[in-house]
């Protein structure tokens, strides 16, 4: 994560279970090269704005953000409780 104005809104220490980490890196990284490959297309008017539902399903029902999501969220509940 880049260093800036939202740098700390993150801890940059979560860490996974291994079931977690194989989760992480099989879905977290298609989501991250699918939302890196489509923001611009929507920002240049390439992709129209009116799909933006379809992107953001599209990450959710078949990418699985929602799964990643919850890993995310039990990580940051298990940094806070330390």
């Amino acid at each position: 994560m880049p260093n800036g104005q939202y740098s700390a809104a993150m801890p940059m220490s979560l860490t996974y279970t291994p079931e977690e980490s194989d989760v992480m890196s099989r879905l977290g990284n298609d989501i991250m090269t699918y939302v890196q490959e489509q923001i611009p297309r929507f920002i240049m008017g390439i992709r129209p704005i009116s799909e933006w539902d379809d992107f953001v399903s599209a990450l959710q029902d078949d990418m699985g953000l929602d799964k990643v999501t919850e890993i995310v969220n039990a990580s940051l509940t298990r940094y806070n409780n330390r």
